[in-house]
């Protein structure tokens, strides 16, 4: 029962948010970002642009990154305990010519609109895949669960 509502707070969170928290690691300093995602097949997608100092994190990042999805402020009903998703993920290019890219761009239309095909006409703009690892549900105080590959497997 503790089990499915995990699962669901999880496809809630997913379903409700359109953009990601991104914490990178650059040469010199740490730099927080957002970008739109997809989720499939259990896998977020980013797309960015090369010009953005994310990416070229993204691109050279050695170590996992950090990603969060968070409750929208309002709609939380406190804001110092807002429900988020938190998970690492090494981040992987999507090949600019692969069926992989395609699909998934179709997904990012889909979404997003007709602007998606105009950033993909962008020489600079890279597909990432983000394959969460040690996930983190966080309900509220005192109520943060870690997600087993079982449980996350269930989701969406």
């Amino acid at each position: 029962m503790v089990e499915q509502a995990i699962i669901n707070d999880c496809n809630d969170l997913i379903k409700s948010c359109r953009t990601l928290i991104l914490a990178t690691a650059g040469e010199t300093a740490s730099h927080s970002s957002y970008a739109p995602f997809v989720f499939v097949d259990r896998k977020f997608y980013v797309l960015v642009s090369g010009l953005a100092e994310h990416t070229n994190n993204l691109i050279n990042a050695e170590k996992k990154i950090g990603c969060m999805l968070i409750a929208d402020e309002s709609q939380s009903a406190q804001i110092f305990a807002r429900k988020r998703l938190m998970f690492k993920s090494k981040p992987v290019q999507v090949e600019s010519d692969s069926l992989q890219r395609s699909e998934v761009l179709q997904i990012f239309k889909h979404r997003f609109g007709d602007i998606v095909e105009v950033l993909n006409s962008l020489p600079d703009f890279i597909l990432f895949e983000l394959k969460p690892e040690q996930a983190t549900l966080v309900k509220g105080f005192g109520d943060a669960h870690d997600l087993t590959d079982t449980i996350f497997e269930q989701v969406i």
